[in-house]
């Protein structure tokens, strides 16, 4: 833990466990840690080990973030080198697996082919903006930093989620 305005550490985590993906809950303060294909240990800040969960269809996770906006939330989104080599997949803690669809998968070497799964994060833009950053790493001949963009608030339950206006196109109507 760091304090980024005086600039010091505030404290660390040893366990036995390693860490190569770690994302933070402020629901449960609570930190997601893994290290490539082992198995995901929830952690108190102070390393007292709470509990720990598979992710059986990983083999290489390099990053984590929590999502506690998806309608689907709590997720943990995993960075993985499975598969394609850099895969973005969302784990469901109440299903207990990942996720199927289309917006629980992503396959980010189609933005850096032949990338490997390095770092991810999720956070908000600006509180209340309702929308919140995917931010991925990509480990290649030249590492690429990926920002995706996410809807965190959910729309109208009659929302017709328009898409764009033809006319007119410039002023008003």
């Amino acid at each position: 833990e760091m304090d980024l305005e005086s600039q010091t550490l505030v404290s660390t985590i040893t366990g036995s466990f390693q860490c190569r993906a770690i994302a933070y809950s402020e629901d449960d303060d609570w930190l997601y840690m893994s290290g490539w294909g082992d198995p995901v240990y929830i952690v108190e800040k102070d390393g007292t080990i709470v509990d720990t969960f598979d992710l059986s269809l990983t083999t290489s996770t390099y990053g984590f973030a929590y999502d506690k906006w998806d309608e689907a939330a709590p997720l943990l989104w995993v960075h993985d080198q499975g598969g394609t080599g850099s895969q973005i997949l969302a784990y469901s803690f109440a299903e207990e697996k990942f996720m199927e669809g289309e917006w629980y998968y992503h396959d980010v070497t189609q933005e850096v082919p032949g990338g490997i799964a390095g770092g991810l994060a999720l956070n908000e833009w600006m509180t209340g903006s309702g929308f919140a950053a995917f931010i991925a790493c990509s480990q290649a001949g030249t590492d690429t930093i990926l920002c995706y963009e996410s809807t965190i608030t959910k729309p109208p339950e009659h929302d017709v989620r328009v898409k764009s206006i033809d006319s007119p196109s410039t002023g008003s109507a």
